[in-house]
């Protein structure tokens, strides 16, 4: 759980848990308690979020990689045949 209890006779209002606003009241002690487990469970969530993004990131950077490289294979693949064509013709011009 982060973050310090406060004092629970003070009135704390528009405090947020997932997007929703929250007012406490000093006998709500259940909420107040709930409100840092939801505040640590959010955080837990955003890390995650932004785990999987970086993940989604490398993946994307890492298929550009292999969409240059396999336009780079196709470019030689095709000039490979065409030089070997060439060397074919060559060598049925000189018999």
């Amino acid at each position: 759980m982060e973050g310090k209890i406060r004092n629970p006779s003070v009135v704390f209002s528009n405090e947020k848990c997932l997007g929703h606003n929250i007012t406490f009241f000093p006998s709500d002690w259940v909420l107040y308690v709930m409100h840092f487990l939801c505040q640590d469970v959010e955080k837990k969530y955003e890390l995650e979020i932004e785990r999987l993004n970086r993940k989604l990131k490398w993946y994307a950077e890492n298929q550009e990689l292999l969409d240059k490289d396999s336009d780079l294979l196709r470019k030689k693949d095709a000039d490979i045949k065409e030089l070997q064509e060439k060397v074919e013709f060559l060598q049925t011009e000189v018999r």
